[in-house]
């Protein structure tokens, strides 16, 4: 009986990560680092922000350093290009860094959002910045939305506390961008 449970749930999130972003009736309750990590590599290809009328992508998802980080580049060949990368840190964290325009880098890792399909990155450190001063990003939120969609919600910070947030839904142009598997 428990190899057969074992089956079907295997089953399910082969179906989930197979669509590449699932419905939000099939996102997890909870997102674990390796569940969270596995769905953050089933949005590789291109987007674009719903709310901007050109065509192009405005981030581009991929895996990288042999399967194990997921890159997104945020305005690809842009002066403002900026980047974050994701990758587990053994099986108990899943750990964000951006590299900002602002030319810092916070540092975020996953933890419980208490929200189905909501992945919430909270700060943890920063370099090339003081936390206290600094304006720089410092909460994010990815909220799997399905139908090819996701949100990006990012909470600013400056002079220490919250400063704002800026929202991102972001709609699949393509699906084409190379996964690094081994």
């Amino acid at each position: 009986m428990r190899s057969r449970m074992v089956v079907i749930v295997a089953s399910a999130l082969v179906v989930f990560l197979s669509r590449g972003v699932g419905r939000a009736e099939e996102a997890p309750k909870a997102y674990t680092p390796e569940t969270a990590f596995a769905a953050l590599e089933a949005l590789v290809g291109g987007w674009t922000d719903e709310s901007t009328p050109q065509n192009d992508p405005g981030i581009t998802i991929r895996t990288t350093g042999a399967g194990s980080a997921v890159l997104v580049t945020f305005f690809p060949g842009e002066a403002m290009e900026m980047l974050s990368l994701f990758h587990l840190d053994g099986p108990d964290r899943l750990v964000h860094t951006h590299y900002c325009a602002l030319q810092n880098q916070p540092t975020m890792e996953l933890v419980d959002s208490g929200r189905p399909g909501v992945m919430r990155f909270e700060f943890v450190s920063g370099t090339n910045m003081d936390v206290e001063q600094d304006m720089h990003s410092h909460n994010t939120e990815i909220h799997i939305l399905g139908d090819g969609k996701f949100k990006v919600v990012g909470e600013s910070w400056n002079e220490g506390k919250p400063s704002g947030t800026r929202e991102f839904s972001m709609r699949r142009t393509d699906d084409s961008v190379a996964k690094a598997k081994p």
